[in-house]
């Protein structure tokens, strides 16, 4: 069964904002700006999930689950040792988009503080989300993995039309997603995040198990390298 979830955010990660938006966090007209968007974007947001539990199968060079069978090395490394996963789909709603739109316009720094603002967002909601999960799996003796998303590595991508059709996401939630596989609201995501009975060894997060070393949200060293 799907379950839906509403959350509350904490306040946004000044920092983080001014990385997505490409603005200079010691520049003191970014922390107006970001003061400014959070106000701004204040009682729009909707920070909601979808999500199930579903049993896993791990084979060579990839995983099979009951919406079906996935080729990702990248993920069977991320899933080692899970019979389990949580397929989940989070968004912050429609109306982070609908301002980046209005004030494209009339103020486009606003439009990309605002823009940068949601990015935040869902990712908070996201780490809320696995937070939760992995203390929740961690009472039943449960370990978590770190959330793995298509488009990670050799996770194709193609598999989120699979993913949110599987949790009636649109339905559920509000997400769709359109032929160049571009999710509305922009700001969601979807993922599966691994239950096992063993810890993770990902220190660093789903980086460890992805390929694509040149990505600039890398949070783990190249191969061979500590």
């Amino acid at each position: 069964m799907v379950t839906v979830r509403t959350f509350e955010l904490p306040e946004p990660r000044y920092g983080e904002v001014c990385r997505y938006a490409g603005a200079d966090p010691d520049d003191p007209s970014s922390r107006q700006a970001v003061e400014r968007v959070a106000q701004i974007c204040r009682g729009v947001i909707r920070a909601a999930t979808c999500s199930i539990r579903l049993p896993v199968t791990l084979r060579d060079g990839g995983a099979d689950f009951p919406f079906g069978r996935v080729d990702s090395r990248a993920l069977a490394r991320n899933l080692a040792g899970c019979r389990e996963v949580i397929l989940f789909a989070a968004t912050v709603g429609l109306g982070i988009d609908r301002l980046v739109e209005r004030y494209r316009v009339r103020e486009l720094t606003t439009s990309v503080f605002i823009n940068a603002l949601g990015s935040e967002r869902v990712e908070c909601l996201c780490r809320l989300f696995c937070r939760e999960t992995e203390e929740a799996e961690r009472a039943a003796g449960r370990f978590t993995r770190p959330r793995f998303s298509p488009g990670y590595g050799d996770f194709p991508l193609a598999l989120q039309r699979l993913v949110l059709t599987f949790l009636d996401a649109e339905r559920k939630i509000g997400i769709t997603l359109n032929e160049s596989l571009l999710m509305s609201p922009s700001k969601s995501v979807t993922a599966i995040v691994g239950v096992g009975e063993e810890r993770c060894r990902a220190a660093l997060g789903c980086c460890s198990f992805c390929d694509r070393e040149d990505c600039p949200e890398r949070k783990a060293p190249p191969a061979g390298e500590n």
